[in-house]
């Protein structure tokens, strides 16, 4: 599970130019962040329910085997994979 998301982290990450990922400038978007709820409503509500998902996170069993499957759909989905 630490390896799949070290490597959404880094996809991530490798849009944000540089000078974006300073401590300061991480700093600073996240003190803007918390006025975010106010400003994109879709925030308040950000996962996506469907039966889907219901479907992959009930075939894992502990709670982490969930995350995890559900986080691995997401980012086949993301990649133009199918599935």
């Amino acid at each position: 599970m630490r390896a799949v998301v070290q490597a959404l982290i880094n996809e991530l990450l490798d849009g944000v130019p540089p000078e974006r990922q300073t401590a300061k400038a991480v700093a600073a978007t996240l003190a803007a962040s918390k006025l975010w709820p106010k400003e994109y409503v879709f925030l308040q509500s950000w996962f996506e329910q469907s039966d889907a998902v219901s479907a992959i996170a009930n075939a894992a069993g502990t709670k982490k085997q969930r995350e995890g499957a559900v986080l691995q759909k997401y980012r086949s989905r993301a990649s133009g994979a199918v599935g």
